[in-house]
């Protein structure tokens, strides 16, 4: 990786912006399907941020929750719970409760709690992440259709076909409005 060579020999190893790089490359790594590499670019990243600005800073938090996604993929499901409890008791009281980064986490511990088959639990933070979504931004945004994706499978997980019918059936009606390939939307 010739660019983060170059980038850290600019700014230094423990700079914000190597633990930016390094973090889109974990996430890059992980969207084609190569978890353990982006694990590892994604705790060299949450590392940097952690030690230059700390344990409690925001972006730390995001960090923490794109490594608790990534650990729910690999079928950690420990160590993606204690990522994702930490980054909501700092985040929280930090944002708020209805910040959307606050609702991106409690998405995240509703996906653990898919896998750890809690559907109940997980239909819970869905619905709350569906409704601060909407309310910040809007019902149409493709994030608030991806959650409802996301709920009407946990639903359908809990056997509750009308309800993931009806929510499946409002994100297409949502997706078709805004037309074929619209971003995170088309990939549901």
């Amino acid at each position: 990786m010739l660019a983060i060579e170059m980038q850290q020999e600019t700014v230094g190893e423990f700079h914000v912006d190597t633990a930016k790089s390094k973090n889109y490359i974990g996430l890059m790594l992980r969207y084609i399907g190569r978890y353990k590499e982006a694990k590892a670019y994604l705790l060299e990243a949450h590392d940097i941020r952690k030690k230059v600005l700390g344990p409690k800073h925001f972006e730390t938090t995001i960090a923490m929750d794109d490594l608790a996604l990534t650990y729910i993929i690999l079928g950690e499901y420990d160590l993606a719970e204690s990522y994702i409890e930490e980054s909501l008791q700092i985040a929280e009281p930090l944002l708020g409760k209805d910040h959307h980064f606050v609702s991106k986490f409690k998405a995240t511990q509703a996906t653990l709690f898919v896998k750890k088959r809690d559907y109940q639990k997980s239909i819970e933070l869905f619905t709350i992440t569906v409704e601060n979504y909407t309310k910040n931004f809007g019902k149409d945004h493709p994030y608030t259709v991806y959650v409802m994706n996301s709920l009407a499978e946990a639903y359908l997980e809990h056997n509750d076909l009308e309800k993931a019918t009806d929510y499946i059936e409002k994100a297409l009606a949502i997706q078709n409005k805004q037309g074929k390939g619209h971003g995170i939307v088309s990939q549901n």
